[in-house]
């Protein structure tokens, strides 16, 4: 279990991030509440930011370039920010914060896969290049 929360730290923070935003757009009534809340936020938002920086220094190159494929948080963060989408009519709010999470994670999602045939576009034509250098 303590491998599977060190391997997914950065989404099992995303994801308990998002399921904060919706409660603090439900819980706007009370002032305690709000408070309490946006504190855990504030507390979650920090820990994924130093998530995020500790996965750039053990991966440097790697992270940018090899983006990390779906896993089962990817579902979990399409069902909340539809939430939060659904939340977020229902309250007649004017923001679209929730619609722009909800790009953010499908990009998350299908980025790897985009990466993944540029990549292999490139080193296809790579290949065909060496083939043709060398058939002369």
């Amino acid at each position: 279990m303590r491998q599977f929360i060190l391997a997914h730290r950065s989404s099992i923070l995303y994801t308990a991030l998002l399921s904060i935003g919706i409660e603090i757009c439900l819980v706007d009534h009370s002032l305690v509440a709000k408070s309490i809340v946006e504190a855990v936020a504030i507390f979650v938002c920090v820990l994924f930011i130093v998530s995020i920086v500790g996965d750039i220094k053990n991966n440097k190159y790697s992270f940018v370039s090899k983006p990390k494929r779906r896993n089962v948080f990817s579902y979990i963060d399409v069902a909340i920010c539809l939430i939060g989408v659904n939340v977020n009519i229902l309250s007649e709010s004017e923001h679209c914060f929730w619609v722009f999470m909800l790009v953010i994670t499908v990009l998350k999602i299908i980025l790897p896969y985009i990466t993944a045939k540029i990549g292999n576009y490139f080193i296809r034509i790579g290949n065909k290049r060496s083939h043709s250098s060398l058939a002369r």
